[in-house]
Formats: C-alpha cells, sequence, structure tokens
C-alpha cells in the first residue's frame, strides 16, 4: 500500500506584496505630482539652457518666461486629466522659428530640448513617485 506524501507551505509577506503592488498601480494610473515635478524640471533645464546662449534667442523675454516659468503668459504646462502625462510648451508664436544647427547639420529647435541629465531627472522622479519614494529635488 503506498501513501501520498502532502505538505503545505505558507508564504510570508504576500499580503504586504499585494499592498505594494496595488500602490504601484494606483500611483501608475495618476501620476499628477511627478509630472508636475517633472515638468519642474523641464524648467529648470530650459534656465539652464538659456543661461549658457548669453542672450542669443533672447529678445523680450517672453520664450525665456513662458519655458521657465509655470504661470508665465504663453506658458503650457498641462498635466492630464488622467494622470497618465504632460503636455510642456510655449505658445509663444515666433519660438518655432528659433533654431539651431547641430554638429551633423540638421536643423532642430534651440529651445524646448531635453538634455540627459533632464531625462535621468524626469526618469527618476517618476519612478520614485511610482514606487512610493520621496520624489528627487528638483535640480536647479
Amino acid at each position: 500500500m503506498t501513501s501520498a506524501g502532502f505538505f503545505g507551505f505558507e508564504v510570508v509577506g504576500v499580503n504586504q506584496s499585494v499592498d505594494t503592488m496595488e500602490g504601484i498601480a494606483y500611483r501608475m494610473a495618476n501620476a499628477k505630482p511627478a509630472w508636475e515635478a517633472s515638468a519642474k524640471n523641464m524648467e529648470s533645464g530650459e534656465a539652464r539652457l538659456f543661461e549658457r546662449y548669453h542672450g542669443k534667442y533672447v529678445r523680450t523675454g517672453a520664450t525665456l518666461r513662458s519655458l521657465t516659468e509655470w504661470h508665465a503668459n504663453d506658458a503650457i504646462r498641462d498635466v492630464h486629466g488622467d494622470g497618465q502625462g504632460l503636455t510642456f510648451g510655449t505658445a509663444v508664436w515666433y519660438a518655432r522659428f528659433l533654431k539651431r544647427k547641430t554638429p551633423s547639420g540638421r536643423t532642430k529647435s534651440a529651445v524646448l530640448q531635453l538634455l540627459p541629465k533632464e531625462r535621468r531627472g524626469i526618469r527618476d522622479v517618476y519612478m520614485a513617485f511610482v514606487m512610493g519614494q520621496p520624489m528627487p529635488v528638483v535640480m536647479q
């Protein structure tokens, strides 16, 4: 006669894991605070960019203000209602004509540039928020 052996086991920490995953899912579904912090990072990046240009692309200051100040005239900052994205830019009409040549000879916008430092900052802010950790301080 053979006997079948049965054994039981208990997984420790399942409830905590479920809570963590639900928190991540909730924060991913509404990442508005992360996008707002990311917009601040982008504003800081634009301010650094304009500083490097030493006034080259500033005539009235409207484009500069619209890209570096959240509530400036012509500033476009829209954290989408569902918290799933961010629209960042300027409504200053002539900003579209601010172009520069790249080393390869291509023409691209002289403003609205995301340098690797800003890209990493946005990624770090978003990931910290989604994971429920304190968001990094806005780069200056």
